[in-house]
């Protein structure tokens, strides 16, 4: 196998597992979901749960509790074979091994397996050729004892152009919601990431926060990573004054058209506007359009279909993933998130 095609297999036993997993902040609107994953990577063979969808708006935690049930997993099993992939990816892989003429050996793989975790389900809707092969895993899963965690912004019933089977199937699972966290929740999160990232923040502030914030771990996070940088570059007499002016910063104009977008990120970059709509793959270019799609996203309320579009992108999840591992790499990446940040400020002045 070529070297580009390794690349391109889903990640399997052992890989994820490597990632560093922050630990779990249990609130009230996630603790269903703790219960049903630790249940799913200590399940039996006989076990009647042998699949897990979990549900809610982008944001909410779905991709950290992934992590949470594979690192989980390995540790209940220590020769764990398991496949972690993205519906996307796993679309674009079937489509290659249906141009090699190699389906059977693509069933094969994926049945083969202890575990099988599919990110963003709601990818899969319209593809009815990737719908019939999951179908056919996912009973042979069922009958080999594998188990499978799925995710998903939305109940199975909510998917469109998906045939009867497959939403029977995962109908047939233990459907767990994860919801918006309340006040009480943010404040928890808030707290804890501050913690864990040594970032100076009273108990004013972090009430505040809590009270007019963002309703998602993810959004909570970038709020105190801005509230970071901002408070090493201004002077405030307090961090409740600093949390009160990131707030109001951060109510972002839904009016900037996409090519005022692209316009201010290739600036930025100092990239000519035709190499970020490019396919071009210089890493330069390729993290600008990521920020430019995730910022696309943002400020011009367009869907992610006609971002990709502007982009030169056949597909939408293109920017779904741009938007994703961009928003990861800001968790890890100081000088990214000052980046973005200035580029927001930006947009927001017109």
């Amino acid at each position: 196998m070529s070297k580009d095609n390794r690349d391109k297999r889903p990640r399997v036993a052992g890989e994820s597992a490597k990632r560093a997993v922050e630990p779990l902040v249990l609130v009230k609107e996630n603790r269903l979901a703790h219960a049903a994953v630790t249940r799913l990577a200590s399940a039996q063979a006989d076990d009647p749960v042998g699949l897990v969808y979990l549900y809610g708006p982008s944001g909410v935690g779905k991709s950290h509790f992934v992590r949470h049930f594979i690192r989980e997993a390995h540790r209940q099993t220590s020769r764990l074979r398991l496949i972690t992939v993205t519906t996307s990816e796993f679309v674009a892989r079937l489509s290659e091994a249906f141009a090699r003429g190699a389906q059977a050996e693509f069933e094969a793989e994926h049945t083969a397996v202890d575990l099988l975790v599919l990110e963003d389900i709601g990818s899969i809707q319209g593809k009815a050729a990737a719908q019939r092969m999951l179908v056919a895993i996912l009973d042979e899963l069922k009958r080999s004892g594998g188990r499978v965690l799925v995710t998903c912004t939305s109940l199975p019933g909510q998917l469109k152009h998906v045939i009867p089977r497959l939403a029977s199937r995962l109908r047939g699972g233990l459907c767990v919601p994860m919801e918006l966290l309340d006040e009480t929740s943010r404040l928890n999160f808030a707290k804890h990431f501050a913690a864990c990232r040594q970032i100076p923040l009273s108990s004013e502030a972090a009430e505040l926060l809590a009270r007019k914030g963002p309703a998602t771990p993810r959004e909570i996070l970038a709020a105190l990573v801005n509230l970071d940088l901002d408070a090493r570059h201004n002077d405030y007499d307090s961090d409740a004054k600093l949390v009160e002016a990131q707030l109001n910063a951060a109510k972002t104009p839904q009016d900037r058209s996409l090519s005022q977008i692209a316009k201010a990120v290739a600036e930025f970059y100092g990239i000519p506007l035709s190499q970020l709509r490019s396919s071009g793959r210089l890493k330069r270019s390729v993290q600008a359009r990521q920020v430019a799609m995730l910022l696309a996203r943002e400020f011009s309320g367009q869907s992610a279909a006609a971002i990709a579009r502007f982009f030169g992108r056949k597909n939408h999840t293109t920017v779904v993933h741009a938007c994703r591992r961009t928003r990861a790499l800001l968790a890890a990446d100081p000088s990214l998130a000052r980046d973005i940040d200035r580029i927001r400020r930006t947009l927001r002045r017109g």
